[in-house]
């Protein structure tokens, strides 16, 4: 089955982590428990448990699972990417790739104590093109949940002047000093 994404999303912006695109297993994303699963999306093996305010977390992750989301960037600039996570056993980590290529990279979850306290980790300076992208979340170190990605805008691009040619590179990412 192609990807294709579940939820239209556009950054700057929140993404919940239940919202990974549509493909299946080794396309829209990879558990290595697939026994278990979720009610929020049926069908898949991610285990996503509900948390308060209508979002959905990823629970008991395991290193190398990973969920990958389509997204429309409208205005190139640079980002600051961050995710929100909840470790109440270290040392769990993760990272995040866009088109494949890390844009944050790992990153240690810090521990909060609980299951229900969540806090942000992220890094600035992410340089994102207008386009499509794919977004990946990947487990690094097991026992992290996460709810949501954000995408915060640090710095939009210029309009380039009338009449100039812009060359597009073929990684729609690159980081700035």
């Amino acid at each position: 089955m192609p990807q294709t994404p579940f939820k239209n999303h556009s950054l700057p912006g929140r993404i919940e982590v239940g919202d990974f695109d549509e493909g299946g297993e080794g396309v829209g994303y990879h558990d290595l428990t697939p026994e278990t699963g979720n009610d929020y999306r049926p069908g898949t093996a991610i285990d996503l448990k509900p948390r308060p305010g209508g979002q959905w977390a990823t629970v008991d992750t395991q290193a190398g699972e990973w969920t990958a989301y389509t997204v429309r960037v409208p205005f190139g600039g640079v980002y600051r990417c961050e995710v929100l996570v909840s470790n109440d056993r270290s040392p769990g980590a993760f990272r995040v790739q866009v088109d494949g290529v890390d844009a944050v990279p790992i990153m240690p979850a810090p521990n909060t104590g609980s299951r229900d306290v969540y806090v942000w980790v992220g890094v600035p300076g992410i340089r994102l093109r207008s386009g499509a992208h794919v977004v990946k979340l990947l487990t690094e170190r097991e026992s992290i949940s996460v709810e949501a990605m954000r995408f915060l805008a640090e710095v939009f691009d210029p309009a380039p002047p009338a009449g100039e040619v812009v060359t597009t590179l073929s990684s729609g990412l690159y980081r700035v000093p």
